[in-house]
């Protein structure tokens, strides 16, 4: 049953936009680097050090609107990101454990726009993202950790 639903999904997905359009394109992407920014200042809230990325550059760059809604979350819940899993058909959000309304998932996996939780306010981030940003900042850690000398024999 669960793939039916995805299938069904994917349609609608299809035919909101078409995937090829340049402009889709941009947005989506725009949308991601804004979902991905929004996660790094999570992390760095929560003290986590993010390699090349500081608070005061990330708030730069996020806008102000989403920046606010951010911020709203963050000094109510304490935290103002919640990651979810778009793939998942029993998606909730893992501040307050609200389930999602099918449609607000369908919009969440296409990337049209930024969308947050109805009850508590936290901006949704893809499973995907937060992956794709750990396994940077991961590779950052690494590449700039110094390196042990070969054993000597």
């Amino acid at each position: 049953m669960p793939s039916l639903i995805n299938e069904f999904i994917d349609l609608l997905l299809t035919e909101a936009s078409d995937p090829k359009d340049p402009a889709t394109i941009a947005r989506r992407q725009g949308t991601r680097g804004l979902l991905k920014s929004l996660y790094m200042l999570a992390l760095i809230d929560a003290g986590r050090a993010v390699p090349g990325a500081t608070r005061e550059s990330l708030v730069a760059s996020i806008p102000r609107v989403n920046l606010a809604t951010y911020e709203r979350a963050r000094a109510s819940r304490g935290n103002g990101v919640c990651v979810v899993d778009a793939v998942d058909t029993e998606q909730a959000c893992s501040a307050c454990r609200m389930q999602i309304r099918p449609q607000r998932s369908v919009q969440l996996r296409s990337f049209d726009s930024v969308l947050g939780c109805e009850k508590c306010g936290c901006i949704f981030v893809t499973k995907d993202i937060a992956i794709e940003t750990a396994r940077e900042i991961a590779a950052v850690e690494k590449a700039s950790a110094p390196k042990k000398p070969p054993p000597r024999l």
